[in-house]
């Protein structure tokens, strides 16, 4: 068994006994800490009083035990009489020899303190112990930092560095600042007390404050000021050949005027990356504004197309530059463009693929270097036959220059993701296959550059479901394969919306149908009205559509039910010849729109209180007695319980609620769905406490009280 845990749980029993010797006589001792820590080397002190106080005098002496030989005391014996209250003791631990193994042979040992001599009866004999634990000593922590500051020209900060560093053990701390610029920001220490006074000019510093223990541990920590117009350049930029790169400029303090800061582009005279032409990105230099009281700029360059594909990615470099009159100063001067067009910066498998070519003389593909291809020779590619690769990723720009691509074959890779917009250059693709991978979900605009696709495979992915927007502007696909996917067979259902109004306005009612990941072809789907009539007896979405035209519904009684039977799907056939094929997918009727006269479900005056339930106790809620219906029409019920602190089940309408061992307060959310669709949703606290604190609980079950759950 752990030696300081037996120590512990020794001192437990003594104090159990000190405590009932207590009770049962009136003499004892109080101590203040009631447990102390101390650091080799340090001294802690501790006051003791006698209980009660004294008649007459009474000396109490003081004994170390066991550890005596490692902590020395400052008084032996102490002397109380009738009108003393407290004593002072002071404790110090000796510093133990670095080569020991143990830190201390005496993690936790007790001081005892026993009277010896007095002339009153009822103190004779009467002990008590102060449990005392020997620590190492700890340093200062950065417990709550200070933000980085951005300050105007000679403005002044100030904050409390006690708020800043903790110290665990409890010591007195000393500060210390100093700062990596006097010209930008100063910083002094005054009485616990950090003080920062910005320069004149604008500027940048680190601050940097050291906290430091009696025993010389130290922490430190660096505050960052930025003063006045510190203008910088976030981050570096990539664009292809024809496209535009960007860069983030901010500033750190927003200015009374516009500033004008100029830059310049040139090589990055790095000699392993190739630099871009000059020609490639037009002026070489150009001013960047920030109009007044804005803190973000941008620098937009447009990339020229030279109709070469080069071997690899180029590189420039921008640079802000400083001015004279100091109106600004610069804090990140350079960043990197980097220009991607290249075949041998492509993933590999890419790159070889695209670094072969058809030799007659040979009949068949022999590599050429990377170095080769040209504009001429990617464009009038049409296919990339990649399947069984063993590819983990892709590279955003692996279909650059490949605008005649009609066929992708990624088939049984690894692909757990893609590149977002990966299929931007190739607008004419009519084959994708991405079967067979490890994909867990889609971007939706992955396929938005492709208005002719002929057919699109996603079978044996790890999809759970299909993203709004997913089909967006697509022709008819006449081959879609979405098989053996988690989510699949993914529903196929049109959701019926009114437009003109909110869904209880008087007829007549404007109605659409929906499909959020927009048609992969057309789509057709029945409409039954109950208490009305509609302007046509079906609704149609075109491939790539998301919504369809528009269905008018009159109702003579003023109320009305309108619903979309599931859609059907083209004939499946995948035969060779016969290309029209669609897998995982599962047609399905859409819910019924109720229109004009029927409400939705509400929650009854008052609704539910928050609750307190003793662990392991069951709360009951008739729902029948929260929630009402228009013309008691049935409802479904759905709960949630965050965190989930609480169990919960429904039974004949009634919801129980079991509060778990662990203590805290959960949200208890209970969503009411009436026969048309509507909702309406209760929220309240169950607090679970311990069965320590569940006498109140008790006693208000025992007198009849109402549950906690009561509306």
């Amino acid at each position: 068994m752990n030696p300081r845990r037996l120590c512990r749980c020794l001192f437990a029993g003594a104090w159990l006994g000190a405590a009932a010797s207590a009770w049962a006589q009136p003499a004892g001792f109080r101590f203040d800490p009631d447990h102390l820590g101390i650091e080799p080397a340090a001294s802690k002190e501790y006051f003791v009083r006698l209980l009660p106080p004294p008649a007459s005098d009474v000396h109490v002496a003081i004994s170390l035990g066991a550890c005596a030989e490692f902590v020395e005391v400052d008084v032996d014996t102490l002397l109380y009489t009738p009108e003393t209250r407290w004593r002072r003791v002071v404790l110090t631990a000796k510093e133990w020899a670095p080569e020991d193994a143990e830190p201390h042979p005496c993690a936790l040992f007790f001081v005892q303190h026993r009277v010896t001599e007095t002339a009153d009866v009822p103190f004779q004999g009467v002990r008590g112990y102060l449990p005392v634990e020997v620590t190492a000593n700890r340093a200062p922590v950065v417990s709550n930092p200070i933000p980085d500051q951005a300050m105007d020209p000679s403005a002044q900060a100030t904050f409390r560095l006690g708020d800043v560093f903790w110290e665990p053990d409890g010591d007195p701390l000393r500060y210390a600042a100093s700062t990596s610029d006097d010209q930008a920001a100063r910083a002094f220490v005054d009485d616990g007390m950090l003080e920062v006074v910005a320069g004149r000019h604008p500027g940048k510093a680190f601050v940097a404050v050291t906290a430091t223990d009696p025993q010389d541990l130290e922490t430190e920590f660096v505050l960052v000021v930025r003063v006045g117009a510190l203008v910088t350049l976030v981050g570096d930029a990539e664009a292809t050949e024809g496209g535009t790169a960007t860069l983030a400029v901010a500033m750190a303090r927003p200015q009374s005027q516009p500033v004008a800061v100029p830059f310049a582009i040139g090589p990055d005279e790095v000699p392993e990356t190739p630099d871009a032409d000059a020609g490639e990105y037009g002026a070489a230099t150009g001013v960047v504004v920030f109009a007044t009281g804005e803190t973000t700029a941008a620098i937009a360059i447009g990339i020229a197309d030279d109709e070469r594909i080069e071997p690899a990615e180029e590189r420039f470099v921008v640079s802000l530059l400083p001015t004279a009159d100091r109106g600004y100063a610069v804090e990140r001067a350079e960043a990197t463009v980097v220009v991607r067009e290249g075949v041998c910066d492509r993933t590999p498998q890419v790159r070889d693929v695209l670094s072969k070519v058809y030799d007659a003389l040979a009949e068949r593909l022999v590599p050429i270097p990377c170095t080769e291809p040209t504009v001429a020779t990617l464009g009038a590619r049409k296919d990339l036959k990649l399947a069984a690769q063993s590819i983990n990723a892709l590279r955003s720009n692996d279909l650059l220059g490949l605008a005649a691509l009609e066929l992708v074959d990624l088939r049984g890779n690894r692909l757990a993701t893609l590149p977002a917009r990966f299929f931007r250059h190739t607008a004419n693709l009519r084959v994708v296959d991405l079967g067979r991978n490890r994909l867990p979900e889609l971007d939706p605009d992955l396929f938005a550059p492709i208005e002719e696709l002929f057919a699109l495979r996603l079978d044996g992915n790890l999809l759970e479901e299909l993203p709004p927007g997913l089909f967006a502007g697509f022709g008819e696909v006449y081959e879609l394969r979405l098989d053996d996917n988690p989510g699949a067979p993914f529903p196929l259902g049109v959701t019926l919306v009114r437009t003109d109004a909110e869904r209880f306005a008087p007829p007549p009612a404007t109605v659409r149908a929906t499909f959020a990941p927009h048609a992969p072809f057309a789509l057709t789907s029945d409409l039954t009205v109950e208490g009305g009539t509609a302007s046509t007896s079906q609704v149609a979405l075109a491939p790539g559509q998301y919504q369809s035209a528009p269905v008018v519904v009159h109702s003579p009684g003023g109320a009305a039910r309108v619903g979309a039977g599931a859609p059907s799907l083209p004939t499946r056939l995948c035969i060779p010849d016969l290309r029209r094929c669609v897998r995982g997918l599962r047609p399905v009727a859409a819910p019924p729109l109720a229109l004009f006269a029927m409400p939705p479900p509400t929650v009854r005056l008052g609704g539910v209180a928050d609750a307190e339930v003793v662990a392991g106790d069951t709360l009951r809620l008739v729902l029948g007695e929260v929630f009402t219906a228009a013309d008691d029409q049935p409802l479904r019920y759905a709960v949630a319980v965050a965190p989930p602190l609480t169990a919960w089940r429904i039974g004949n309408g009634v919801l129980m609620l079991t509060a778990n061992d662990e203590e805290g307060t959960a949200i208890v959310t209970v969503t009411a769905t009436g026969a048309n669709g509507l909702e309406a949703v209760l929220s309240f606290a169950v607090t679970t406490l311990p069965r320590g604190r569940g006498f109140a609980s008790g006693w208000r079950r025992a007198l009849g009280a109402a549950p906690a759950s009561s509306p």
